[in-house]
């Protein structure tokens, strides 16, 4: 062969191998590539996933539960509340965020027996709670809110729960120039209870928790209770203008909400219900108030209210007749003087304000 041909042969050879290298370049050159474009790929998506849950963290979670609106007003001076919203059909709307909070939106609330549109009430930043049960609890405040256009300013108290199937029962108190508006927003329709008014008498004795005497502070005074049953078994139990009169201390009403009602076979109704921190005296005395009683078929009513006050029990019992052999008792005003504050802590040297006055079984107020 001649030399021409290895020469031609060996360009040939040479060439290829080039191409192969050049080629072996452009594999790497797209490998590259890719895995830039893979992880710009990526970071876009982890920007695109922090962005929603961002997004998802700032606007919450919003639900919607439609219930029934029912308002009362009290009336201060009468101490009677007077419905202004009955069963009204409205929705809520809660807004839970990750943090534990939510925003709480009441639409287009309205006094409707009064012709009264208020507005919307929303309480940012409630606390949110759940148990294991599922059951969340929501607790929020707004001090002066807006109503009517800005022409009512209130403070607006809101607690209430949801139960883990959508059951709502909350309760919104708006207090208005010192005029409680008693709110409640419930999933079902609240039945009205029958309402029955007791006639009978008081008394009052207090456990001095010292000497182990009850010192009378109540004899058979006049009084009605009332009693609201509901279907459910319930009742809320009401003892109106509850004084200690020896002490000439009004303490004010006596309201025990859901207490539970039995029946046996003979018609006797049993009452049996509690309330812990019970403010009372305009909220100067915080007190438990325990509620045991029956009232039978015929109306006898036989109620014990026991109230415990900065560990001082107070005994109250009431009744459909007065509690004979009490004018005989005879209290004694000797042995050493006394004083306790509002607080049932006992004073040495009482002096700027109101004490309670205690010697020999007997208790009275005094002002120094």
């Amino acid at each position: 062969m001649s030399c021409s041909f290895f020469i031609l042969i060996d360009w040939v050879l040479s060439e290829k191998v080039v191409t192969l290298h050049r080629f072996c370049e452009n594999i790497l050159i797209i490998k590259k590539y890719n895995m830039k474009k893979l992880y710009s790929i990526l970071f876009l998506m982890m920007l695109a996933l922090s962005s929603i849950a961002n997004a998802q963290e700032s606007t919450g979670v919003v639900n919607n539960y439609p219930g029934y609106l029912n308002v009362t007003i009290l009336d201060t001076e009468t101490g009677e509340s007077m419905p202004v919203a009955e069963n009204e059909s409205n929705t809520i709307t809660i807004t839970e965020y990750t943090d534990g909070t939510c925003d709480f939106l009441l639409p287009n609330f309205a006094l409707s027996a009064m012709e009264l549109e208020l507005g919307n009430i929303l309480v940012e930043g409630a606390t949110v709670t759940k148990n294991e049960e599922g059951i969340a609890t929501y607790n929020g405040f707004v001090k002066d809110m807006p109503l009517l256009g800005g022409e009512l300013i209130a403070d607006v108290t809101l607690d209430g729960t949801i139960t883990a199937d959508g059951v709502v029962n909350m309760k919104i108190d708006v207090l208005w120039e010192g005029i409680p508006i008693a709110c409640t927003f419930t999933t079902n329709e609240v039945v009205a209870g029958e309402v029955t008014e007791y006639p009978g008498y008081l008394n009052v004795t207090i456990l001095d928790p010292e000497t182990g005497e009850s010192m009378p502070v109540a004899e058979n005074e006049s009084n009605t209770i009332t009693i609201t049953e509901y279907a459910d078994g319930t009742c809320d139990f009401l003892l109106p203008n509850f004084a200690l009169s020896t002490m000439e201390l009004e303490l004010g009403d006596i309201l025990v909400e859901g207490a539970t009602v039995t029946r046996n076979e003979e018609g006797i109704a049993t009452y049996n219900g509690f309330v812990k921190d019970m403010p009372l005296l305009g909220g100067e005395l915080i007190a438990d108030v325990t509620l045991g009683g029956t009232i039978t078929a015929d109306g006898v009513v036989n109620m014990k209210i026991d109230v415990l006050w900065e560990g001082i029990p107070i005994a109250c019992t009431f009744t459909s007749t007065e509690i004979s052999g009490i004018e005989n008792v005879v209290v004694a005003e000797q042995g050493e003087v006394e004083y306790y504050n509002l607080h049932g802590v006992k004073v040495v040297n009482p002096e700027n304000g109101v004490f309670i006055r205690a010697q020999g079984g007997k208790v009275t107020k005094v002002v120094k």
